[in-house]
């Protein structure tokens, strides 16, 4: 396994990557969000992988974002939440994983799973 650190506008590699991994770079309401994830399938290999850490507050953003992607040509594979203290604030963002394969992917109750998390992170402030 080699891991390489690049900005995909300058120079995309021959034979395109395993994985792209993003975080917290994407958004929805970002300019350009749909030419960034164009750029990140031009340069994936067909069996790769994107995963996404995006700071998505709200269902209505995480719909946003997984339309985005849908859009450009990804199939969602996972939408979980990681967890995380923040000066000693309890947090979460999706960590979303998608592919090209084209096939059916899931399609995650983005209400349910955020009302879910929100419960753990009261819970961990109590």
């Amino acid at each position: 396994m080699q891991f390489r650190v690049a900005d995909v506008r300058i120079r995309p590699p021959r034979g395109g990557y395993d994985a792209v991994i993003d975080t917290q770079t994407l958004w929805p309401g970002m300019l350009g969000l749909r030419g960034a994830l164009a750029q990140i399938r031009a340069v994936l290999q067909a069996d790769g992988i994107s995963v996404s850490v995006p700071p998505l507050g709200t269902a209505n953003e995480a719909k946003a974002f997984l339309a985005a992607l849908r859009e450009s040509g990804f199939t969602l594979r996972r939408f979980d939440f990681i967890r995380f203290q923040d000066v000693g604030q309890s947090m979460a963002y999706p960590v979303i994983e998608a592919d090209l394969s084209g096939s059916p992917g899931i399609e995650p109750n983005l209400e349910e799973l955020y009302s879910t998390t929100l419960l753990m992170l009261e819970s961990d402030s109590s």
